[in-house]
């Protein structure tokens, strides 16, 4: 279950920064958006979401050149040179890194405030789970610099992977090793299952290939 109706919407204390197709009319409040994909590939993959984002009031972050009125450029050279590119891998990690710049500038006093992440799990899949160890590095590297950062308690950004080679070793390791290869052995069962069946079904439609032929040849078409 997402965290998004845990956040603060409704609270003018709180800036509401927010990314993704849909999540301009699914939020009621925006204060900042970012876009940072290239504007012909997000037409492409939606139209209505583009159109939509030529309507709104509130500031969009982008990369490049685009149609959106409201659209301003995200200082991507100042944030990768501040935190390096490897950690940059997914919206989430550019807003997260922006908003670490801003409270803790590189020049200049310090700003009040805190993070709160709501909505990104990154839970899903192998691209959300290598997203989530960049989100993850963000928010160390935040509260290093003491900036309070809160992610809801059931949020999937409070699991963190052992580090090498404990990752392997102990009740969760043995957990994986043992979860991986009962898979494997179901795995393997069903494919000769299948490979079974295939053989079946092979025999039978070349039975029915004969029956058909033997029905046709005594004038048996009725069947």
């Amino acid at each position: 279950m997402s965290t998004f109706d845990t956040a603060p919407v409704h609270d003018p204390s709180w800036e509401i920064w927010t990314w993704g197709n849909g999540m301009g009319g699914v939020c009621p409040r925006i204060t900042r958006y970012f876009e940072v994909h290239r504007y012909d590939i997000v037409h492409a993959r939606n139209p209505e979401h583009t159109e939509f984002l030529k309507t709104v009031k509130f500031p969009i972050y982008t990369f490049g050149p685009t149609l959106w009125p409201t659209a301003i450029p995200y200082p991507r050279q100042r944030i990768e040179e501040r935190f390096g590119p490897e950690f940059l891998n997914s919206q989430a990690a550019w807003a997260l890194a922006l908003a670490i710049d801003e409270l803790r500038p590189e020049s200049g006093p310090y700003v009040d405030g805190m993070i709160g992440i709501f909505g990104v799990d990154a839970a899903l899949g192998e691209e959300y789970a290598y997203q989530r160890q960049a989100i993850q590095h963000f928010i160390r590297m935040g509260r290093a610099l003491h900036i309070e950062i809160g992610v809801a308690t059931d949020s999937d950004l409070n699991i963190v992977w052992p580090t090498y080679p404990d990752n392997m070793d102990g009740q969760l390791g043995s957990r994986i090793v043992e979860r991986r290869a009962d898979i494997r052995q179901h795995l393997k069962i069903a494919r000769a299952s299948l490979q079974s069946l295939q053989l079946d079904i092979a025999k039978h439609e070349g039975m029915l290939e004969q029956i058909d032929w033997q029905a046709r040849y005594h004038g048996v078409y009725n069947v």
